[in-house]
């Protein structure tokens, strides 16, 4: 009795490899998946599904529209960064303008006897300069002077400073990702329709600091590029040095996206 469930148990396990075995390969054995999903199955060596979407795939990678968009990609994004580090060299003097207008505001502003700065509203209420409202009882204290910064002026320049200061930060971000995006395009590894329109579209939705300096005011369409040649772009290596200095950054021919052997497509 022992020995039977054994060679059972020994049954279950030799037809259990067997199947994964077929599964694995994509030979039909006439049963029913049991260990892939459908998902796995389609992406399985030699599958069709998969043979389909490679044959799919490759030709994307190998048509004229995918060298129209990769060159034109790679033409804009040198343009993206050569203007956001011009961008970014604008906001650093609106920053450093409006620090030295907080800085002035609160020189000129007046202090109680335990240091704090004190600003009045035009309504007479006080604000300290971390915008507490003073208690009446203090407020009183406070004497009117004309020549000293009202809390809105405060305000003003306070929210300047702010808003410079977000603007950098999305700068920095962005130039973050254009970069991330030029090591994508180096690599050489083909590109996916998703994965290039994500870019594409990176670079469309520029911050609105950075569109002023983009050629026309505008990304060099994908056709325009191609059908022109427009295949040269800015040495993204000085270009920051160069929007300091406020000269036009040297071109260099960008070579254009080397011929890719045909293999299997990227998972």
């Amino acid at each position: 009795m022992e020995e039977d469930k054994e060679e059972i148990a020994r049954s279950r396990r030799v037809r259990n490899f067997n199947d994964l075995q077929a599964e694995l390969s994509g030979a039909n054995n006439g049963r029913t998946l049991r260990f892939l999903t459908a998902e796995e199955a389609a992406n399985r060596p030699g599958s069709k599904e998969k043979a389909e979407r490679d044959d799919a795939f490759w030709a994307w990678v190998h048509s004229a529209e995918y060298a129209t968009r990769t060159q034109a990609l790679s033409k804009n994004l040198s343009d993206a960064l050569t203007a956001t580090d011009k961008a970014l060299v604008e906001n650093a003097r609106k920053v450093r303008e409006a620090e030295e207008r907080l800085e002035d505001i609160r020189r000129r502003a007046q202090r109680l006897e335990d240091g704090r700065l004190v600003y009045r509203a035009k309504d007479g209420r006080v604000f300290t300069d971390d915008d507490q409202q003073l208690p009446a009882h203090e407020a009183a204290r406070v004497p009117h002077k004309p020549s000293a910064p009202s809390y809105e002026k405060k305000l003003e320049v306070n929210n300047e400073y702010k808003r410079s200061i977000r603007e950098r930060d999305d700068l920095t971000r962005f130039r973050e990702k254009l970069v991330k995006h030029q090591d994508r395009m180096k690599s050489h590894e083909p590109l996916s329709p998703e994965e290039l329109e994500g870019m594409e579209n990176d670079v469309k939705n520029a911050p609105a600091a950075v569109q002023p300096h983009m050629r026309d005011n505008r990304t060099v369409s994908a056709s325009r590029a191609y059908m022109e040649g427009e295949i040269k772009g800015p040495n993204v290596s000085t270009a920051f040095q160069n929007a300091v200095e406020g000269t036009t950054p040297a071109q260099q021919t960008v070579q254009p996206e080397p011929v890719i052997p045909r293999g299997p497509a990227p998972t």
